[in-house]
This record gives structure tokens, C-alpha cells and sequence, in this order.
């Protein structure tokens, strides 16, 4: 199963802006993981929003 992940300008500019090139590896790692289906530790925040938690360094909480 495929799953289509956008971004937004927001998440873009955050992203980018990141320094340390492992956070940067173990995000995308993440997102290729979600698009092939393995969506990992993922919770409802509401209307039709889920919030996925990333568990490396400093947990990483994205909204998806």
C-alpha cells in the first residue's frame, strides 16, 4: 500500500532549517516508512489530524 504524504511550506522551511544531518536522515526514514504503510506510533488530535512522535534525541512530534 502507497500512501501519498504532502508537506507543507511550513514543515518545508522548518525542515530545511534543520542542522543536524542525522535528525534530518531519521525524519525522511520516517516519512519513506509512512508512504509504504508502517505508520508507526500515530494518534488522533482532531479532524481528520494525527500527530506522529518520532522517538530519537529529542522526540520529534510531527503533524500530519
Amino acid at each position: 500500500m502507497q500512501i501519498e504524504i504532502s508537506t507543507t511550506a511550513i514543515f518545508d522551511k522548518w525542515f530545511d532549517n534543520l542542522k543536524d544531518t542525522r535528525t534530518r536522515t531519521v525524519i525522511r526514514a520516517n516519512i519513506a516508512r509512512m508512504q509504504d504503510g508502517n505508520l508507526g506510533e500515530m494518534r488522533s488530535v482532531g479532524q481528520g489530524v494525527f500527530e506522529k512522535k518520532i522517538h530519537y534525541a529529542q522526540d520529534i512530534d510531527c503533524i500530519l
